[in-house]
């Protein structure tokens, strides 16, 4: 029987040595090499054979893109999701990265095929209930509540999806390492098989990576080398909108930034109620050009260091897109409100606070009103000096 044996690896940037040193000779860090115990790893003769294909003789369009109807995805991705590759977005706790994958995986579920979503940290019940505020139906969407990469792989062979999202890599394990799930072995082993089962069965692959506390993703810096695109997810912590950048595309420009403003279900339900008791009470809506709906409460717009009311509403501008994801019944046919005896549709309309004022500050209102108002007109954000 084989044995095992040992290999040291930095925790910094994950360089391997068959023996313990002090200073690592690759980001010269000092004591940052632990002992991991490898299983050998058994084989059985010659292994799968690649026939050699000459380059002019391939094709660009064999394998199309899986177009996103998120346009800001979309284009920072370069023009969809490239079947076999391995996509890794990382950001802070919280920030949204589980939330927008979900989505992407709903979408993907109804207009593409079956779609995998291993989840390592939330239940499927806790799923479930994110993907009712978003509005997502998950035909076609299974949920794996599972770490052992093994059992993963072998799940997602008997599916054949059209996408797999792993959330989040840090939780993933593979029996072969006896180090923890989250270590640099386990992550950069991990990863390493992903990229076999994308490559071999041209299945893309949306990989969650936590970040440190330096913003870079957790883990060797050996995994952006792996995967096929690195993305980042940012944004203030009290605000709704959030930017993903990326760092690295093997299939186009990491010159490309989108905006996404996270919203659920709650602010369009909000909007529709206000609008149809405006009309039970007799207001004229096709008289006008701007619908703006005022809620009596503080608006969650302004970061503070400390919230004391972080149930605040915060003000949003809804385009008939946001109010067919959650109001409509996903077939496209939807048009907006009915008001007016049927007569007229509402289809876009702004949210506003009452004040911004609150923990002692006086803020006006101004400034967020015209940056609404630019939404409805199409321009771009305020801060978007490009």
């Amino acid at each position: 029987m084989p044995r095992s044996k040992s290999i040291y690896v930095c925790q910094e940037c994950g360089n391997e040595s068959p023996k313990w040193i002090g200073r690592c000779t690759q980001c010269e860090q000092w004591n940052t090499y632990i002992e991991v115990a490898v299983k050998p790893t058994r084989t059985t003769g010659k292994g799968k054979e690649v026939a050699v294909q000459e380059l002019s003789q391939l094709s660009t369009n064999s394998v199309p893109r899986i177009p996103l109807p998120l346009v800001e995805l979309n284009r920072v991705l370069g023009g969809g999701i490239v079947p076999g590759s391995i996509v890794l977005i990382g950001g802070d706790p919280g920030i949204g990265k589980s939330t927008l994958l979900l989505e992407v995986a709903g979408i993907i579920a109804e207009s593409e095929g079956t779609v995998l979503y291993v989840s390592g940290e939330e239940s499927v019940h806790q799923i479930k209930m994110r993907a009712d505020r978003l509005g997502v139906r998950g035909e076609g969407l299974f949920l794996l509540p599972e770490t052992d990469l093994e059992t993963i792989i072998e799940k997602g062979h008997d599916l054949s999806p059209r996408l797999v999202v792993i959330d989040s890599i840090q939780t993933v394990y593979h029996s072969d390492m006896t180090s923890s799930a989250g270590s640099i072995a386990q992550v950069r082993e991990c990863t390493s098989r992903l990229m076999q089962w994308a490559k071999s069965t041209n299945t893309p692959i949306f990989i969650v990576g936590h970040v440190t506390k330096d913003g870079s993703i957790a883990g060797p810096h050996t995994l952006e080398h792996i995967v096929d695109v690195v993305l980042y997810l940012e944004g203030e912590r009290f605000s709704s909108y959030r930017l993903l950048r990326g760092a690295k595309n093997r299939f186009g420009s990491t010159n490309e930034v989108g905006v996404f403003e996270m919203r659920d279900r709650g602010l369009v339900e909000i909007f529709r109620d206000a609008v149809q008791l405006a009309d039970t009470a007799g207001a004229v809506f096709s008289e006008y050009d701007a619908i703006i709906v005022f809620h009596a409460g503080v608006g969650r717009d302004i970061a503070f260091d400390y919230d004391p009311t972080p149930r605040d509403i915060r003000s949003a501008f809804l385009n008939l897109g946001d109010l067919e994801r959650f109001l409509g019944s996903g077939d496209g046919s939807y048009a907006g409100i009915s008001v007016e005896q049927g007569t007229h549709r509402v289809t876009e309309g702004i949210l506003l606070p009452e004040t911004e004022s609150q923990d002692g500050y006086e803020i006006g209102l101004l400034g967020t009103t015209v940056l609404m108002f630019g939404f409805q007109l199409g321009m771009p954000a305020l801060w978007d000096t490009e």
